[in-house]
């Protein structure tokens, strides 16, 4: 409770100073405008060359596979971690240099402004090339748990990027809140998608459109995967035969739960194989 009146009193707007603002010393822009402008400029130019490089090929190109000499786990998660080491650059040094730059007058902030703005945006561009590197192989491979939360964290991330983009020209003092946000938002977004049952829900489409379906990959899901696992097994052929999964999950979810125990997942997984008739209901213990 304590923790959660810290927390709170931490976030909310301050209306006035409070006992002990005046204690904390301002920070001492210590860097030249020039200098930083100089240091901004070179990054931008930088990361456009990066950037316009990756736009041509997977966007005007219209690629539909990795770059030569790499494959596709290798490409996407080369691009994962690219844009990893580029935003993280980009908010330290967009951070840094908003504190300690000298800024007199309104030209020098607004100059200042547009060429942070202009790094943000180009990590931005990097972003949605590491997002499509990811769609490739998922296109090829399907969809898993780690690839669906790299997503996730990749629009979160995305997320963050733009408002630190906004609070350059506006209430700079908000960036934590609205990242804090971003964050809390991407946790209630994985909730709603409910992960499992989106694995298994487009990996079912992809294989109508592909023939192509690694059922070993279904075999980690959990029961949230059951009630999609349930609709499918009368679709897919022969050789995708969802049976001996079902039976795993029968076998998991024969003995009934004690009242700590239950949960909305399993009760609908128990339920969607009672509806196929050939299981019967647990005993609860």
């Amino acid at each position: 409770m304590r923790r959660g009146g810290r927390a709170g009193h931490a976030l909310r707007r301050r209306a006035v100073k409070e006992r002990g603002d005046a204690e904390v010393t301002a920070a001492t822009p210590r860097l030249g405008f020039i200098e930083a402008l100089m240091l901004i400029f070179a990054v931008d130019a930088l990361f456009f060359v990066f950037a316009a490089f990756q736009v041509a090929y997977l966007f005007v190109g219209d690629a539909s596979s990795p770059a030569s000499g790499y494959s596709f786990a290798e490409y996407a998660r080369r691009g994962f971690f690219e844009l990893v080491v580029v935003s993280s650059l980009t908010l330290a040094l967009v951070m840094a240099l908003t504190r300690w730059t000298r800024r007199e007058t309104r030209v020098a902030q607004t100059v200042f402004r547009v060429g942070t703005s202009l790094m943000v945006a180009l990590t931005l561009v990097i972003l949605a090339s590491a997002m499509r590197r990811l769609s490739l192989y998922e296109d090829a491979f399907g969809y898993t748990l780690l690839r669906l939360h790299t997503h996730v964290f990749m629009v979160a991330l995305g997320a963050a990027l733009a408002w630190r983009a906004v609070t350059l020209w506006w209430k700079p003092e908000r960036f934590a809140v609205g990242a804090f946000a971003t964050a809390l938002g991407a946790v209630l977004a994985l909730n709603f998608l409910n992960p499992e049952a989106f694995i298994v829900r487009h990996n079912l489409e992809r294989y109508a459109r592909t023939g192509s379906l690694d059922t070993e990959m279904f075999s980690h899901l959990s029961a949230d995967s059951v009630p999609g696992l349930v609709l499918a097994d009368a679709t897919v052929s022969e050789d995708h035969r969802l049976a001996p999964l079902l039976k795993e999950h029968q076998e998991r979810l024969s003995q009934g739960d004690t009242v700590p125990e239950w949960n909305l997942s399993r009760f609908l997984a128990r339920r969607a194989l009672l509806r196929t008739g050939a299981w019967s209901a647990p005993v609860n213990p």
